[in-house]
Parts: structure tokens; sequence; C-alpha cells
């Protein structure tokens, strides 16, 4: 209850005061979320797509959104933010790159902004870009997602990014 409760934290108060340690609880994540994707383009050309920032407007979110990239630097320690708006909502992603093997993998962090909410949980994202010769496997992982809600937005995102990333790679859409 609410008086226990304050009861707690004047106890984790007096512990830090004090010099102690108190463990705060960890969100309960939920279990990673793959995607695996197959396009018909050569490695380089998909991670490309991925990856520069003229391109990533072309797929990056629903056909009617405004996707403009902010920031873009591809190195690791580097970051990257993309801002928009679809049906008079904007929104914005960012995250830091943590690995960067060009053009065979990427791992990123991940968090969002959407119109007045407050930013989500950051997120982990690795994407890995396996050479079949002609074609190109896209397998990603999103992980640390903290409620299903959160989850179903990554899962329905990614899917239509990549419907939207193949017709682009795949010469079926608008191209730069």
């Amino acid at each position: 209850d609410a008086q226990a409760e304050g009861l707690r934290g004047g106890q984790a108060a007096r512990s830090l005061l004090h010099g102690e340690s108190v463990s705060v609880a960890e969100p309960k994540l939920l279990a990673p979320l793959h995607v695996v994707r197959r396009f018909d383009a050569p490695r380089e050309r998909v991670f490309r797509a991925f990856t520069d920032p003229k391109e990533i407007p072309l797929w990056f979110g629903k056909e009617d959104s405004a996707t403009r990239v902010v920031r873009l630097d591809l190195r690791e320690g580097g970051g990257f933010a993309f801002r928009g708006a679809h049906e008079g909502a904007e929104f914005e992603v960012r995250g830091s790159y943590r690995e960067v093997r060009i053009p065979e993998r990427l791992v990123f962090t991940w968090t969002e902004k959407m119109a007045d909410a407050q930013p989500s949980a950051e997120s982990l994202v690795t994407v890995e870009f396996r050479d079949l010769g002609n074609t190109t496997e896209v397998a990603l992982t999103h992980e640390r997602d903290v409620d299903e809600k959160q989850r179903r937005g990554h899962e329905g995102g990614w899917n239509l990014c990549f419907d939207r990333m193949a017709k682009l790679i795949e010469g079926k859409g608008r191209t730069v």
C-alpha cells in the first residue's frame, strides 16, 4: 500500500545516506523479437539502403509518414536520429551504434518518442546482413522490450519497413 511504499522509500533514502547499497528492481523484459527477411539484392545494396541517409526516408515508417534523417554517424560510438510525422502525430527515433561491421552487422540502441508521450525505455537492435550470392538475408533481433504494446509496435514496424525496403531495393519502389 502507499504507506508501506513510502516507508520503503524512506528506508532506501536512509540507506543511501549511510553508504549502504540499495537494489532497484529492473523491469521484466520480454523475449527478443526476431524478424528474418530475404531481399533479391546483393548484401552491399541492402546494407546501403539500411544506412544511407538519402535512402532511409524511402522505407522507414508508413508510406504517408514524412521521415527525415536528422543525424547519422555510422561508426561505433556514433548515433542516429530520425524524425517524422504520421497522421499529424510527430515521432522521433534515436540511438547509438555499439557495433558497426560494414556490410555485415549493426548493433544499436533504440529509443522512440511518439507525439507528446514520454520516450520509450531503451532497447537494443542487432541486424545481420547474410550474403547469399545475389540475395541477402537480413536477420533482425530487437530486444529489451518491456511490454506487449511496445513489442507489437516493433514487430509491425520492422515488417512494414522491410516490405517498403524490398520495393525500393528490388526496383519496385521510388528510387533516390
